[in-house]
């Protein structure tokens, strides 16, 4: 049986990056999910979703930096619940700082899978992080 999932590219990242990665281009990011929330319906939520096969959806990141600054803590944890209640499994990219939107994504969170940077991350600090 087929489960779907989203991933929620919550780095600020060019458009890009998701074509290089996953091949994609996104038409919409979590600034539109943001600023349409009042009329939020299945359908709206259905378009803001880029398919990316018949398991995996993506929600972008917000193409310029001054529309990731109006997402607040709470437009996260509003977003996370709505996807929760259309996706069994929701992968969030963090960027690497602790902000209030950072942590409003963390406290929602099952499970928190922390990826070094190659190169940039010593044995022992990871190690002291469990």
């Amino acid at each position: 049986m087929s489960v779907p999932h989203i991933a929620d590219r919550s780095q600020i990242c060019k458009q890009e990056m998701h074509a290089s990665f996953l091949g994609l281009e996104t038409k919409y990011s979590v600034a539109d999910f943001v600023h349409n929330r009042a009329r939020l319906d299945d359908a709206l939520m259905t378009s803001l979703v880029t398919p990316y096969s018949g398991n995996l959806a993506v929600l972008a990141a917000p193409l310029e930096a001054h529309e990731a600054e109006d997402i607040k803590p709470r437009d996260v944890s509003e977003i996370l619940h709505l996807l929760k209640q259309r996706y069994e499994c929701i992968v969030v990219d963090l960027p690497h700082t602790f902000d209030p939107v950072t942590v409003a994504a963390l406290d929602l969170a099952d499970d928190i899978l922390l990826v070094p940077d190659a190169g940039h991350s010593r044995h022992s600090r990871l190690r002291s992080v469990r």
